[in-house]
């Protein structure tokens, strides 16, 4: 059980993040923005010895609540069997914040290529289905620790997914591929938690990442931001670097954005830089990054309100916290709030660090 936990827990926080040493080389796609079709959703290639996957799903509703729910594969080789799983995190549902994390065996996962549907367990409510852009949903019921969960939402308003290039980086031997399938959409539905059920509205952003192995720390933290106006109006943004530097040219990831109904631009970064650490809920975080771009343009996020720091072994306690931490090479954080880009833009943040 432990053993799947650190799974879960290194899955939900970015794939690509562990091995014994920095990263030392980055390559980046060749090419440039290509458009995603429906089949890219679907799981890639699972004959390897160690894999991770994760189709990350940020849900920003209108009345201020927030959803992170992420479904993952993994392959941790000699370490454990292969597992999937499903997180589900949630800020200021009235006031009240929760998660919730849940595995199963691989060999229980079903791809139904018709309906673009995967399902975790055949007999459990954790999935999504839909061919993108046309249409999609998502599911997630389960109890734990005496807290009931039943989401239940219908995207509309669909922005076709789009990449750099065929969206694989290279790490120095590993492969790291990102996909962003949903930039943009509209979300409705039902969000229900033990007693209390709403129906809610609100926009949606997803990534589909995947990587050939699983090492610790090839990359130490990581840095999104989504900012949602309306479906021809927003901006993402989704960087991964190796070191814990003030600056660093080492970047995987790109941004992303569609301005009045124009042509979606592709931003590549050449440079990002770490601002003054601020306080974030408990925590220490970059006050501003700062990221150029080539062609010659650059990003300033900075943030301005912590609402989440969360950490991924908070299940844990005595000597299996300390077995965790060994394996993990630290303590991994994940920080959520808001902020705004280029000092005017609403966005939404969620950082990862190993501390």
């Amino acid at each position: 059980m432990m053993k799947r936990l650190i799974a879960i827990v290194c899955l939900a926080t970015f794939p690509g993040l562990f091995s014994e040493s920095y990263a030392q080389s980055i390559s980046h796609p060749s090419g440039e923005l290509e458009q995603t079709t429906g089949d890219d959703i679907r799981p890639l290639n699972q004959k390897g010895s160690t894999f991770n996957e994760a189709w990350v799903y940020h849900i920003y509703l209108d009345d201020g609540t927030q959803l992170y729910l992420s479904y993952m594969l993994a392959n941790f080789g000699s370490f454990m069997s292969p597992v999937s799983g499903g997180r589900l995190s949630v800020i200021d549902f009235d006031g009240e914040y929760y998660n919730v994390a849940r595995e199963y065996p691989l060999r229980e996962l079903n791809f139904d290529d018709r309906k673009h549907k995967l399902r975790l367990h055949p007999e459990r409510d954790i999935w999504f289905e839909g061919k993108l852009p046309e249409s999609h949903r998502l599911r997630y019921k389960t109890s734990k620790d005496g807290v009931d969960y039943d989401i239940d939402l219908e995207l509309s308003d669909i922005q076709p997914g789009k990449r750099w290039g065929d969206g694989k980086f290279k790490v120095d031997d590993h492969t790291i591929s990102i996909q962003s399938l949903i930039p943009y959409a509209k979300v409705s539905g039902k969000v229900r938690i033990n007693d209390t059920e709403k129906q809610v509205s609100g926009t949606v952003y997803m990534d589909h990442t995947y990587q050939s192995t699983i090492t610790p720390r090839v990359l130490n933290s990581g840095y999104r931001f989504v900012h949602h106006n309306r479906k021809d109006d927003w901006q993402i943004g989704y960087y991964l670097i190796p070191e814990d530097k003030s600056e660093t040219q080492n970047i995987v990831g790109y941004t992303l954005g569609q301005k009045d109904g124009g042509e979606v631009s592709l931003q590549k970064p050449t440079n990002l830089r770490l601002g003054s650490r601020v306080d974030f809920k408990g925590g220490r975080v970059p006050g501003q990054l700062n990221v150029d771009h080539n062609p010659d343009k650059s990003s300033k996020v900075t943030v301005s309100e912590g609402k989440e720091r969360l950490s991924f072994l908070s299940e844990l306690s005595g000597i299996r916290l300390r077995i965790a931490r060994s394996y993990l090479r630290g303590e991994v954080m994940e920080y959520r709030g808001t902020g705004t880009l280029n000092e005017d833009k609403p966005v939404y943040l969620n950082f990862f660090r190993v501390e």
